[in-house]
């Protein structure tokens, strides 16, 4: 008897969180706005491929950095 009651209250619990009563779960339909719609209808729209983007020449210019290398070269280098 001492197994059993918590065994009925195991079950009655996992029944009601599996199959939650009709009352518990009824939440009233909001319709969207206008607006809100038009922003769910583009998230939700296929992604189209465009062609790829040009990319912008920035005046920077790559330093090499010292790590890894054993010796520093022997040439100069175009900056400085």
């Amino acid at each position: 008897m001492s197994i059993l009651i918590p065994l009925i209250i195991v079950g009655v619990v996992y029944l009601l969180y599996k199959f939650p009563p009709r009352r518990l779960s009824k939440r009233p339909k909001v319709k969207p706005s206008k607006r809100t719609a038009a922003k769910m209808a583009a998230k939700n729209a296929p992604v189209r491929k465009s062609s790829p983007a040009k990319r912008k020449q920035y005046p920077f210019q790559v330093i090499d950095g010292q790590k890894g290398k054993s010796d520093p070269p022997d040439d100069v280098p175009k900056y400085h």
